[in-house]
């Protein structure tokens, strides 16, 4: 149409060219002879637009109209650790984060610290302890503000601007005084996480269900796929039969049926390579911890004697400062023996890792449990998270947690799952051969860190072509759409 359009145009210009217009009636022809061209013009553009509204409004209908798949993908990091087995009782609630979080924010935000402090109380009334303010005992500062705290009943503000400048450390009491607490009912925790029924696999499964759904969606959707397309996420020219013919002359070894199926699998395993490689620095870590296992027997349970026998002088303290026997000498001591419980409660955090190796893990600990132990221990996390970054955000903290949390949880590992802490085994060679057995060639030479991104990206276009034709979505119709929003936008 385009064509008949622009040759009815050159013959109008044609015409044009040669009408004579030199009297009245010349002029009042021409006039006339443009007017009938410019009506019939008119009417042919009404039936243009009508036809591209037409087609337009039949396309967007076709790939625009569907389900969408109402299913969220958050991962309830609290839910998992509360009823994982696998992580200690100090874990399962999630009391070294919120520890964490004190220590973070108690010199920023005082309100974002209290509201710490009271999720930190009912994490407790979760594992069926109820704190009073006779259980903030640790220091005179910590029972003023924690009984103001808890009291409601003063400007939490000014109670802490007039304890701050009696005691500077007073939010750290408050943490150490948590920390004690957790200890001194350690025994009825346990109990109750004993005797609760977790409903652990139940959440891993519907997490992975919820994954497969997600998934079989992705692959299945005409309105998914399309949107893939019209949203510009993927341009057409990735998914140009040009471009997906140069990438797999280069990936099969011969055309067979079951290329599509291989790809999905190759994608998997790449993947895990992937996620391998961002966190490889815990495995690495914990092979060189693991090579002094035997040097950590006892290590940690000493060092909790310690704190327990200098918590009781602490208190021998409190009782002394609170009689009519106090001293200024009294009040120093006191104020060292905190200093100093300060300093063994961390040892401690650190000793617990080392302690974890030496009962739980052996020279058969697959990467994937060793993954495992490093998300049941927030401290150990913390500290390798810091190593690489010093000045890293809770935010930060955050996201890396729900990273490892879905990677570990939340996926299907083969790789992992079957290399020991003893062994160096080359992935890039594994994941080459497997596939070669199944029609992929995939060096391991380019299988790396740097470029399995780009790997990855290829493959999944590949698998959105074979989507594409496997859903019967026509590209040049999803190019028609986008050219038609273009003009609109104009």
């Amino acid at each position: 149409m385009i064509n008949d359009i622009q040759k009815s145009i050159d013959a109008i210009n044609n015409n044009l060219s040669i009408l004579p217009t030199d009297t009245k009636k010349n002029k009042a022809e021409y006039i006339k002879y443009i007017d009938l061209q410019l009506a019939d013009f008119n009417q042919k553009l009404k039936q243009i637009t009508d036809e591209l509204d037409a087609r337009y409004n039949k396309y967007v209908e076709k790939y625009t109209t569907g389900t969408d798949l109402k299913i969220d993908e958050k991962i309830d990091i609290l839910s998992l650790k509360f009823n994982n087995s696998f992580f200690d009782s100090y874990e399962r609630m999630n009391l070294p984060y919120y520890i964490y979080e004190i220590g973070h924010y108690y010199k920023e935000d005082l309100d974002k610290t209290n509201e710490v402090i009271f999720t930190l109380i009912d994490s407790f009334e979760k594992v069926g302890i109820t704190l009073t303010i006779e259980d903030f005992n640790y220091t005179e500062v910590v029972s003023k503000y924690m009984g103001s705290l808890l009291g409601k009943k003063e400007d939490i503000h000014q109670v802490f601007e007039m304890l701050y400048w009696e005691n500077p450390n007073l939010i750290n009491q408050i943490e150490l005084n948590f920390r004690y607490l957790y200890f001194k009912y350690k025994k009825k925790i346990d109990g109750y996480f004993k005797k609760k029924k977790s409903s652990f696999e139940d959440i891993i499964n519907q997490y992975k269900d919820n994954h497969t759904a997600i998934d079989k969606y992705n692959h299945t959707s005409i309105k998914y796929i399309s949107s893939l397309i019209l949203n510009k996420t993927v341009l057409l020219t990735d998914v140009s039969e040009k471009n997906i013919k140069s990438i797999t002359s280069e990936l099969f070894l011969k055309e067979d049926e079951a290329n599509h199926y291989n790809l999905l699998k190759l994608k998997d395993s790449l993947f895990e390579y992937k996620y391998l490689m961002r966190f490889i620095y815990i495995i690495d870590n914990l092979k060189k911890l693991f090579e002094h296992k035997q040097e950590y027997k006892g290590v940690y349970n000493n060092k909790f004697k310690e704190i327990s026998k200098k918590e009781k002088e602490l208190f021998k303290l409190n009782r002394k400062i609170n009689s009519r026997f106090s001293s200024s000498d009294t009040k120093l001591m006191r104020n060292n023996c905190i200093i100093e419980l300060y300093r063994l409660y961390r040892e401690l955090d650190d000793l617990k890792i080392n302690d974890t190796i030496f009962t739980s893990v052996n020279n058969d600990t697959s990467y994937y449990n060793l993954l495992m132990i490093a998300s049941a221990n927030f401290n150990y996390f913390v500290k390798l998270l810091k190593e690489q970054n010093d000045i890293i955000s809770m935010n930060d903290i955050n996201n890396n947690i729900i990273e490892l949390f879905k990677f570990v949880y939340c996926n299907d590992l083969n790789i992992i799952n079957n290399i020991s802490i003893t062994e160096d085994k080359n992935i890039p060679q594994i994941i080459s051969d497997r596939y070669r057995l199944v029609n992929i060639n995939i060096g391991e030479d380019k299988i790396t860190e740097d470029t399995v991104d780009s790997y990855l990206k290829n493959l999944d276009n590949v698998i959105l072509s074979y989507d594409i034709i496997n859903n019967k979505i026509n590209t040049e119709e999803l190019e028609f759409i986008m050219y038609v929003n273009q003009m609109k936008e104009k």
